[in-house]
C-alpha cells in the first residue's frame, strides 16, 4: 500500500482512497493501472514513471477516473439489489407470512437472553449465598442447561430454516435463480 501511496503525489485523492477494508484491493487495483500505463511489471517502478512524467499522469488520471466510475457503478448495483429486495419484502400482500418470522426470532432471542440471564443471576445468587456448595450448584446449573439444549437447537433450527426460506422467498420475488449448485448439478446429470 506504501508504494500505490506514491501515486498520491499525482492524484492526491488517491490517499483518501487507500484505506478502510477495502485498502489493499484498490491499493492493488490502483498499481495495476499504473503498471498497465507505464508497461512496468515493477509497481514501485511503474509509480516512479508516472510521477516523473507529466504525459503519464494525465493518462494516470484519466484511468483514474475511469476506475472510480466503475467502483461507483458497481456499488450502484449493490446497492439496487439490497433495494429490490426490501421492495419486494414491502409489497408482500400476505402479511402474516412476511412477519412471523422476524416475530418468532424476536421471541427466540428473548427468551434466550431471558434464561441465560437468570442463569447467571441465580448461579451468583446462589454461590455467593453458600460458597462451600458451589461446585454442586454450578454441576447441577450445567445439568439444566445441557438438559435445555435440545430445546434450544430445535427452536434455533427452526429459526435459522425460517431465514434461510425468507431470503429465498425474497430472491424469488425479485427474479433471482435460488437454485443451489448442488441441485444444478444433480439436475445437469439427471438430464
Amino acid at each position: 500500500m506504501a508504494i500505490a501511496m506514491g501515486l498520491g503525489k499525482v492524484i492526491p485523492s488517491i490517499v483518501g482512497l487507500i484505506k478502510g477494508d477495502k485498502a489493499e484491493k484498490t491499493a492493488t487495483d490502483l498499481l495495476d493501472i499504473a503498471k498497465d500505463i507505464t508497461g512496468q511489471s515493477d509497481p514501485q517502478e511503474a509509480v516512479n514513471s508516472i510521477t516523473a512524467d507529466p504525459e503519464l499522469q494525465a493518462k494516470m488520471s484519466d484511468r483514474y477516473v475511469d476506475y472510480l466510475i466503475s467502483r461507483e457503478q458497481e456499488e450502484s448495483k449493490r446497492l439496487e439489489s439490497v433495494n429490490t429486495t426490501i421492495r419486494a419484502e414491502v409489497a408482500s400482500k400476505d402479511s402474516y407470512n412476511a412477519r412471523w418470522r422476524s416475530t418468532y426470532g424476536y421471541c427466540v432471542s428473548f427468551t434466550w437472553t431471558l434464561f441465560f440471564i437468570g442463569f447467571v443471576v441465580i448461579s451468583g445468587y446462589a454461590v455467593i449465598k453458600t460458597p462451600t456448595q458451589a461446585t454442586l450448584i454450578i454441576g447441577a446449573l450445567a445439568g439444566l442447561i445441557s438438559s435445555t439444549m435440545p430445546l434450544w437447537g430445535i427452536a434455533l433450527g427452526i429459526l435459522g430454516v425460517a431465514v434461510y426460506k425468507r431470503s429465498q422467498d425474497k430472491q424469488t420475488s425479485v427474479g433471482l435463480d435460488t437454485t443451489s449448485i448442488i441441485s444444478k448439478v444433480l439436475g445437469s446429470m439427471g438430464k
